[in-house]
């Protein structure tokens, strides 16, 4: 069996009802990563197959979004090994690339007050002090409901 078809049977056997849709989603768009594995025979899948598809992979992209796709093929192989499909796991002793955390440039508070100062207090002002003070970008503004929100402790999840 190639590995393409193994990591469709893992996903739809084991993952499809077990996981919310948005995540399911996200594991069929890692599954579309991994085409440089998917002709090889899942037993003859090896440490130097998945160690080389991390490294092309990794290049131009963001350590968590290799680790994703890394994680999806160890799942898969970890599964694998446990039907024994395989001996052992050809993700074992991978190395992932490193991780460097971004700097997070946030406004002083003489840009806030700057900024504040340009909005004239007008309809959008409200806005803008909930998005400075509560650390949300503008899409996680746009996508939050009531639900999110516990008005009792003032937390929003």
């Amino acid at each position: 069996m190639i590995f393409k078809t193994w990591l469709e049977h893992y996903l739809f056997c084991f993952k499809k009802n077990k996981v919310k849709n948005s995540t399911f989603d996200f594991y069929k768009w890692r599954y579309e990563a991994l085409k440089p594995l998917y002709n090889i025979e899942l037993e003859d899948l090896n440490l130097f197959h998945v160690q080389n598809f991390i490294n092309n992979y990794a290049v131009g992209r963001s350590s968590s979004t290799v680790k994703d796709c890394f994680i999806l093929i160890n799942q898969a192989c970890k599964k694998a090994v446990n039907a024994n499909l395989i001996c052992s796991n050809p993700c074992d002793g991978v190395e992932l690339p490193p991780h460097f955390r971004k700097e997070i440039d946030c406004l002083s508070d003489f840009e806030i007050r700057q900024f504040l100062s340009c909005s004239d207090r007008g309809f959008y002002y409200p806005v803008f002090l909930f998005l400075l003070f509560s650390g949300l970008r503008v899409g996680e503004l746009i996508a939050l409901e009531a639900a999110d929100i516990d008005f009792n402790k003032q937390v929003i999840h």
